[in-house]
């Protein structure tokens, strides 16, 4: 069986973050029936993790549809940058000519609300287009495209199939039409499923980088009020952080206790946090909008007890009480921490386990994710 060749549009380039890994895991659950080749922005991290893992890459400087400044400054720059991406966009178009030759490629798969460079491509290719949704943009982000979010909800809509990685994350995007699919990012295969016992005195707290969007100011705040480091636990803090932002933390820290300090750890960027995950006493997901949460569902694998703010893409798939805990202010974080520290029957660490190997598991989105290839080749023939 001749396997099918997808371009894949990655916007990250230079850190590994959740788009980047669950480009990974996507492609790794399509191995047998898709030849990947991943497009990049530039060499940096991200280039050297698919070269690692054996996937063809291609790098050219295409640009992103992003904007965080004014509306003055955007009217100014609205007929430059026009210009500019649209002749950035036709060189694009001729260097994946040169690159693939005459082999092409039969779908072009962009994995980002954030890039519209694979629109462009599929049109002058004549492939089809798969436009992956993983972010709200503005609201996670604080970023806004470029033209204006009913434009890019428009042009989104349009692409032949459109993914999105949370109903939630459909609905902000307007994604309604037969050609959307709601598909949860698969993370592990079913068999990295586990559940260790028993569990260190620790939280962990854990995303690419620290910041307040991402709730790592709750996260400490509630540790601090839950008393639980009088009992010997600590709270392990993982991802990038500015000397600014932990300035910040430790100064949140400090005005419940000086001696919390001694109990706190920041661990900065971690390449693997399985271990941490297996002996965690629980994970604190305190995202404010957050499209999906893959930290949120490796916890559920690795059966660490989930503590998640009620909001964005959490809601999805997490069911309070069963596979997980929501809190919706600190306070109540505290207190949840409080009582799964306690707890003495694993119910919910088997219920996440077994949620996971049905719902996100790569076995099960693998077939997802073929389903629609082959719906757009069959697509393609008939036309």
């Amino acid at each position: 069986m001749n396997r099918v060749k997808v371009l894949y549009i990655s916007h990250e380039s230079k850190e590994i973050a959740g788009a980047t890994l669950s480009l990974y895991n996507l492609i790794h659950s399509v191995e047998e029936r898709v030849e990947p080749v991943v497009l990049l922005d530039r060499k940096d991290v991200v280039y050297d993790f698919f070269q690692e893992k054996g996937i063809t890459c291609l790098v050219f400087p295409f640009k992103r549809v992003l904007y965080n400044y004014g509306v003055v400054k955007r009217i100014l720059l609205y007929i430059p940058r026009l210009v500019r991406d649209s002749y950035s966009n036709y060189r694009c178009l001729q260097f994946v000519r040169n690159q693939l030759g005459d082999q092409g490629v039969d779908i072009i798969h962009s994995n980002s609300s954030a890039i519209t460079v694979g629109e462009y491509l599929a049109k002058h290719l004549g492939v089809k287009h798969v436009w992956h949704v993983r972010e709200f943009l503005d609201k996670d982000f604080h970023f806004h495209p470029f033209g204006g979010m009913d434009r890019l909800q428009k042009r989104i809509n349009r692409a032949d199939a459109c993914i999105a990685i949370t109903s939630q994350v459909a609905q902000h995007w307007n994604m309604s039409g037969t050609n959307t699919h709601v598909i949860w990012d698969a993370v592990r295969k079913e068999e990295d499923v586990c559940a260790i016992f028993p569990k260190e005195k620790y939280f962990l707290f854990c995303c690419a980088s620290l910041s307040d969007t991402k709730g790592t100011d709750t996260a400490v705040k509630a540790f601090c009020m839950s008393g639980l480091s009088q009992k010997g636990y600590n709270l392990k803090m993982v991802g990038n952080c500015t000397e600014e932002y932990k300035e910040k933390l430790v100064h949140i820290i400090q005005s419940f206790s000086g001696d919390m300090m001694e109990h706190i750890e920041f661990l900065g960027y971690q390449k693997d946090i399985t271990p941490l995950m297996k002996k965690a006493t629980a994970f604190l997901m305190c995202s404010h909008n957050e499209g999906l949460g893959r930290v949120t569902i490796e916890a559920m694998c690795y059966g660490c007890p989930v503590i998640a703010r009620y909001s964005g893409g959490t809601v999805d798939y997490l069911k309070d009480g069963e596979t997980g805990f929501f809190f919706t202010h600190d306070e109540q974080c505290a207190s949840l921490m409080k009582e799964v520290s306690s707890m003495s029957t694993p119910t919910t660490i088997y219920a996440a386990n077994d949620f996971f190997k049905h719902h996100f598991a790569e076995e099960v989105y693998g077939i997802q994710i073929n389903r629609i290839y082959q719906e757009l080749l069959s697509q393609q023939k008939d036309e």
